[in-house]
């Protein structure tokens, strides 16, 4: 029960790595608030936590929306008198192209949910975290936001991001105990990923392309992100902050390099 007596918001909690999230979190003790723009999934989430004795509470939210994100952000203060754990994970990944193809409100789109998002989490509940002598941020970034890729352009620029943000808060808050880090995964076997790769020409040969990519021979599970969520939501990981942590079987160590292959007409 490592987070016993812990208030946790987690965004993008009603499928993918943020469900992991909010189950793991739930089992180890904490009162979890479930975001997510998709009303179905959030509350089956509520409802297998709750299932498991656990305590969950579903927020429909959209994290493009300043007013939303603060709403949420009061409405758990009203409740719960505070906020320990903040994880912005809510993201969105579409559009392969480069800058000079891809459409203006495509470009915005990925960035408000990637990037703007983050801000709006991280601008709202600092000024609680404060008030209460410190807290916990953990933002969801991408290995695609510590190296480009070929046709990621608004992609990668949104993970980037969000890996300098939490540098720039770390110097900015830390004096104020505020502990803040950003989660780079790999490819994670979400139903987002498989929806991708079911949609091409040769599903399996697509998806065993993405497993290439990764030395380890494998792409991650949700479950295996979650866990390096709670080791950052805890005092295991008092001196760790402003980090940019690689959770990605090895994709990032530079084993193939350029993306071009996911445009090729045999996948």
């Amino acid at each position: 029960m490592q987070l016993e007596g812990k208030i946790a918001i987690i965004t993008g909690a009603g499928s993918g790595i943020g469900e992991a999230i909010a189950h793991l979190f739930a089992k180890e003790g904490a009162k979890v608030i479930i975001s997510d723009i998709d009303d179905k999934g959030g509350n089956r989430v509520q409802k297998d936590i709750e299932t498991r004795g656990r305590y969950a509470t579903f927020m429909k939210i959209d994290v493009t929306k300043e007013d939303e994100v603060e709403q949420m952000i009061e409405s758990t203060i009203k409740t719960y008198g505070k906020i320990d754990i903040l994880v912005n994970n809510a993201g969105y990944y579409a559009f392969n192209d480069r800058v000079t193809d891809i459409k203006i409100k495509d470009w915005d789109l990925v960035h408000a949910v990637n990037l703007r998002a983050v801000f709006l989490g991280c601008r709202f509940v600092i000024p609680h975290m404060i008030k209460a002598g410190g807290g916990i941020i953990i933002n969801t970034a991408s290995e695609s936001g510590i190296q480009a890729k070929d046709i990621l352009a608004a992609y990668t620029t949104s993970k980037a991001g969000v890996v300098m943000l939490t540098k720039q808060i770390c110097q900015d808050y830390s004096s104020e105990n505020i502990r803040i880090n950003a989660v780079c995964p790999g490819y994670v076997e979400t139903k987002m990923v498989r929806e991708g790769y079911a949609a091409k020409k040769n599903p399996e040969v697509y998806k065993q392309s993405l497993v290439d990519l990764h030395p380890i021979g494998r792409m991650g599970t949700p479950e295996d992100i979650a866990q390096l969520f709670l080791f950052l939501a805890t005092d295991n990981s008092s001196f760790i902050t402003g980090a940019a942590i690689s959770i990605d079987g090895g994709l990032s160590s530079g084993r193939r390099s350029g993306y071009n292959w996911l445009k090729s007409d045999q996948y």
